[in-house]
C-alpha cells in the first residue's frame, strides 16, 4: 500500500503485482497509487465533427476508460495518472461529459480550484435542457458556464409603440388659401430632416494587456507578458513542463475568458516543434509548426470549443515530410527486426516481406537520402564482418529499390562490428549487434 514517486515507478510496480507475490508469500490486498500531482487538472474538449480530446491528470485507468466510453468518438488521449483528485471528481467529470455531448462544440475543464463548460447548442431550449440536467447530477454552483445557443432570440432594440385611440374630430374653419411650399418628393429628406453623413466604422481599442509564449526547435517554452495572479504563472509552468515564468508580471484587470485562453494556447503549445502564441490586448494568435500530422487536428478542435473562440487565429504547419519519414522508420525498427540466413546477406522472406512497408514509408519524403547501415557482432574476424555488413546492406537496398524506391537516394554502408550497442560476451548481446539501420538524410 501506498503512492508512487513517479509515472514509471507507478507502472513498474502494477507490472510487478501482475506477476503475482513471491514465491512464500501471499498477497492479500495491494493498494497502490499514481504519483501525487498538483494542481490536479482535467481538460476533455470535443470539436464540431464529435470527436473527444483528452488531456490533464485521471485517478485510474477505469477512469480513463469510462470518460472514452462516454465520448464516443475519441480523437485523442494524453491523460497522465495521478493522485490528488478532488472529492467526486469522477461523478462531476461523468456529468459533465454528458453535458459536452450534447453541445455542437465546446470544453469542459477541472483547473485545480473549479469546474468550467463553455460551448455552442443546436437551440436555447437545448441550452437550457443541458443546464438543468447537469444542475440535476452535481453541484454546479461553483461550475462556470458559458453556454450559448444558434438561435438565441436577439433583444429588440426600440420598443413596439402602444396603439393611440384617434382624435375626434375638430371643427372645420374656412381659411383663405395660402401658397404652399413645392411638395417634395416620397422618400425624399426633408432639408429640416437631412440624413448625416455615415460616421466611419469604430474599430476595438486594445486593452493594455498583453502575453506571449514562444517555443524554438523543441525547446522550453519562453513567456513574457501579464497575468492575473501568481497562481497562473505557477499553473503554466507546470501544463508547459516546468518552464521558467520570470518574464510574466502580475497584472489586474485581465479581460474576460484570458486564463481559458492562456491555457488553452500553451497546451497546444507544448505539441508543437515550434511556434508562438500571442494575445495583443484584443485578439489571440497560435501559429507553428506540429510535431505530428494530428496535433493540427487536435488543436483546432481545443481552440474552436473555447467560449471566445471567435477572438482567435491559427496557423498551424505540418511536420516537414523529411519528419515523417524519420519517425515512420524508427517505428517500424523498434517493432521489426531484420532477418539474414545464417552467416549469409540472404534475406528471409518475412524481412523481404517486411519491408515493403519501409519503401512505403520513405515514399513521404521523396527528396531525402537514406543510408541503409549494416552492423555485426564480434564472432569471427574482423574483415570478414566488415564484408558481411556490407553485403547485407547492400541486400537491404537491393529489395528497397524492388520495392519502388528510387535507387540513387540509397547508399549501402557497412561497419562490421566496430559499433556495437550491446556487450558481445552475451547471446542478447550479440544479436542486438547484428542490425540493419536506417538514416534518413537532407538532400544536399
Amino acid at each position: 500500500k501506498g503512492i508512487a514517486l513517479s509515472s514509471s515507478d507507478y507502472k513498474a510496480v502494477l507490472a510487478q503485482l501482475e506477476l503475482g507475490a513471491p514465491q512464500g508469500s501471499v498477497l492479500a490486498m495491494a493498494e497502490i497509487k499514481p504519483p501525487a500531482v498538483s494542481p490536479y487538472v482535467w481538460v476533455a474538449a470535443k470539436g464540431l465533427d464529435g470527436t473527444f480530446h483528452f488531456s490533464g491528470n485521471a485517478p485510474d485507468e477505469a477512469f480513463r476508460s469510462l470518460a472514452a466510453e462516454k465520448a464516443g468518438k475519441v480523437g485523442s488521449d494524453t491523460v497522465a495518472l495521478g493522485s490528488g483528485a478532488p472529492d467526486g471528481f469522477s461523478s462531476a467529470a461523468s456529468a459533465g461529459i454528458d453535458a459536452l455531448k450534447g453541445l455542437e462544440a465546446g470544453r469542459l475543464g477541472y483547473d485545480g480550484t473549479r469546474w468550467a463548460l463553455s460551448g455552442t447548442a443546436k437551440t436555447d431550449a437545448e441550452r437550457v435542457a443541458i443546464e438543468t440536467a447537469l444542475a440535476a447530477a452535481t453541484d454546479t454552483a461553483a461550475w462556470e458556464l458559458a453556454l450559448s445557443a444558434k438561435d438565441a432570440p436577439v433583444a429588440a432594440t426600440e420598443p413596439t409603440p402602444e396603439p393611440v385611440a384617434p382624435a375626434e374630430p375638430a371643427a372645420v374653419e374656412t381659411v383663405e388659401a395660402q401658397p404652399t411650399e413645392p411638395a417634395i418628393a416620397v422618400g425624399e429628406p426633408s432639408p429640416a430632416q437631412s440624413p448625416e453623413p455615415a460616421k466611419p466604422e469604430e474599430k476595438p481599442v486594445p486593452i493594455a494587456y498583453e502575453f506571449s509564449a514562444l517555443r524554438k526547435d523543441g525547446g522550453p517554452i519562453m513567456f513574457s507578458g501579464d497575468v492575473p495572479a501568481e497562481a497562473t504563472k505557477s499553473f503554466l509552468s507546470v501544463i508547459s513542463g516546468g518552464a521558467p515564468t520570470d518574464g510574466l508580471k502580475v497584472k489586474d484587470m485581465a479581460p474576460e475568458f484570458f486564463i481559458d485562453n492562456a491555457i488553452a494556447g500553451v497546451r497546444a503549445l507544448v505539441t508543437l516543434k515550434s511556434g508562438e502564441l500571442r494575445y495583443d490586448g484584443l485578439d489571440w494568435s497560435l501559429n507553428g509548426q506540429a510535431a505530428t500530422p494530428g496535433t493540427q487536428e487536435r488543436t483546432s478542435a481545443e481552440i474552436a470549443a473555447l467560449p471566445d473562440a471567435k477572438n482567435w487565429t491559427t496557423s498551424i504547419s505540418g511536420p516537414p515530410p523529411i519528419d515523417l519519414c524519420r519517425e515512420k522508420v524508427a517505428d517500424f525498427s523498434a517493432h521489426t527486426t531484420i532477418l539474414f540466413k545464417s552467416g549469409s546477406a540472404v534475406l528471409e522472406p518475412e524481412s523481404v516481406a517486411a519491408l515493403k512497408q519501409v519503401g512505403v514509408d520513405l515514399q513521404l519524403c521523396p527528396a531525402a537520402l537514406v543510408h541503409v547501415e549494416g552492423h555485426t557482432d564480434a564472432d569471427g574476424p574482423e574483415d570478414a564482418n566488415l564484408a558481411l555488413s556490407v553485403a547485407r546492406s547492400e541486400a537491404v537496398v537491393a529489395a528497397l529499390i524492388e520495392d519502388g524506391v528510387a535507387e540513387e537516394r540509397l547508399y549501402a554502408v557497412g561497419y562490421g562490428e566496430s559499433t556495437p550497442i550491446a556487450d558481445n560476451d552475451t547471446r542478447a548481446g550479440k544479436q542486438a549487434n547484428r542490425r540493419i539501420v536506417f538514416t534518413i538524410l537532407e538532400a544536399e
